[in-house]
């Protein structure tokens, strides 16, 4: 999210070359969102702030470490759309591509 690509697979290097095992679970930004940071609701009001970089569904961080195991995704579009009016759960499809989503991760050396 705040990071760029480099610097993420730099961090998960140092997990994995530092630990024998984790968990790790991250709130993981959808790609596309990536070049909408001028629009985001905090990010618009901050200064040099945006940003950096996205993904799918986070296979791409097992990409970036093969040592990792990819446990899990959740999206958190149900649960926000329990609490959107009517008139705007016709989004919902769109919401679940471009919303923030957790992904979970293990390692074990």
């Amino acid at each position: 999210m705040y990071f760029d690509e480099d610097e993420v697979k730099k961090i998960l290097e140092i997990l994995v070359n530092n630990f024998d095992k984790f968990e790790l679970h991250l709130d993981l930004l959808y790609k596309g969102t990536v070049k909408m940071s001028s629009k985001h609701d905090t990010l618009k009001k901050m200064n040099d702030v945006k940003f950096k970089w996205g993904v799918k569904d986070g296979s791409e961080l097992v990409k970036l470490e093969p040592k990792l195991k990819q446990i899990g995704l959740i999206n958190f579009t149900k649960k926000m759309a329990k609490i959107l009016p009517l008139s705007k759960k016709i989004f919902i499809p769109l919401m679940w591509i471009v919303n923030n989503r957790l992904g979970m991760f293990i390692y074990n050396k």
